[in-house]
């Protein structure tokens, strides 16, 4: 081996990490982690550096067959996942993934990942307006602020916007001061 070329491994691409934020490092490490499980369970107790190796050389014999290989290995990663994971963090941990395998070695394509990967659905919760128990639940845990609170309460019992009620305490506090410095001034008699 050349001094000049590096080995390619799972603890190189996370020190490699080291420079970016901490979340995105965890993302990171928990795309591999899950990535390294599926390879155990589902591919013949491979790690993923074997598995990218693997790869590579089918890419050699052939293109096609590396291509339908590959995608098919990512979708059932991407079905195995959907079991304990929404739609949103699947995008996430394949996103985290997809640099992972980059690092490996393994291309992949944004068209082909397009067309031939399927995500599940991103749900969307219905909205609702807070009952009275959930609203008295969420005052209290701002106990220790009272501005915070009174802008709660306000905002519930009046139904107004918080940057309104926001705008409206400033000039109320604007107001109480100007009323504040008028008394000190007063001419006393």
């Amino acid at each position: 081996m050349s001094i000049i070329t590096k080995v390619k491994s799972t603890e190189t691409f996370l020190t490699s990490l080291d420079q970016v934020a901490v979340n995105t490092k965890l993302n990171y490490k928990k795309s591999i982690v899950r990535f390294q499980k599926f390879c155990k369970a589902y591919q013949n107790n491979m790690t993923p550096e074997e598995l990218c190796r693997e790869m590579l050389i089918i890419k050699k014999q052939n293109e096609d067959k590396y291509i339908d290989t590959l995608y098919d290995i990512l979708q059932d990663f991407i079905a195995e996942s959907h079991k304990t994971l929404s739609g949103n963090s699947i995008k996430t941990l394949f996103s985290c993934l997809r640099g992972y395998l980059y690092h490996l070695g393994v291309r992949t394509n944004p068209q082909d990942i397009k067309m031939i990967l399927k995500f599940p659905r991103i749900e969307t919760e219905e909205k609702y307006p807070l009952s009275v128990d959930e609203l008295r639940l969420i005052i209290d845990h701002f106990s220790r602020l009272p501005f915070r609170k009174a802008c709660f309460l306000a905002e519930s019992s009046s139904g107004k916007l918080s940057g309104f009620l926001l705008l409206l305490l400033s000039e109320l506090r604007f107001f109480a001061l100007v009323m504040l410095l008028l008394w000190v001034e007063r001419p006393r008699s």
